[in-house]
């Protein structure tokens, strides 16, 4: 910076006008009021570079903490990801081993019912079987006993008829053959004379 300033101070001389000793004394002065000025701001500006570059370490000292905070930060968000993904994946199985278990105690819950139902309709014939075979043999046997009834009860008629009446029958009917020629001649066609 003085070396700026003395440049400058250079060219001013150059070109200025001859100055007398007092202005020349006057100059000096200022001159030296100026280096004076000039060392001071000199000294203001490197203490401030000084504070610069102590508030540049500081900061750089802040920086690298907040950078190690961030990265601490971030190695616990990828542990909490990684935690979060990995209990997420253990939820999903879980979840997913249930469902299976839940599925397949229900796909075993039908086939039971159906084996159930099966075996009901099992039964259901049977015992429609049963009913229908013994509705058979019922009237089967209420048949055959009609039918052996009535041949017993007609045997049992012609019985007492031959036996009673158609012996008084015949016998009424011999009487009137001595009459009636006619009846003779039919009486004598089923040779009951």
């Amino acid at each position: 910076m003085k070396k700026l300033f003395l440049i400058l101070l250079a060219f001013i001389t150059l070109y200025a006008e001859p100055a007398t000793k007092e202005d020349i004394k006057e100059l000096k002065q200022d001159i030296k009021l100026l280096i004076n000025k000039v060392n001071e701001i000199d000294k203001k500006v490197y203490a401030n570079s000084i504070k610069i570059d102590m508030l540049e370490k500081h900061m750089n000292a802040r920086f690298k903490e907040i950078d190690k905070r961030f990265e601490d930060m971030n190695k616990r968000f990828e542990e909490m990801n990684t935690n979060f993904n990995r209990r997420f994946e253990e939820m999903n199985n879980n979840f997913n081993r249930r469902f299976e278990e839940m599925n397949n105690n229900f796909n075993n819950r039908f086939e039971e019912m159906n084996k159930r139902f099966e075996d009901m309709m099992n039964y259901l014939w049977m015992i429609s079987a049963a009913f229908l075979g013994l509705t058979a043999v019922t009237i089967g046997f209420a048949i055959w006993d009609r039918k052996s009834m009535i041949k017993a009860a007609k045997e049992e008629i012609v019985e007492d008829i031959k036996q009673n009446r158609l012996k008084e029958f015949i016998f009424e009917l011999k009487k009137l053959s001595q009459k009636d020629p006619e009846l003779a001649k039919v009486l004598k066609s089923f040779h009951i004379l």
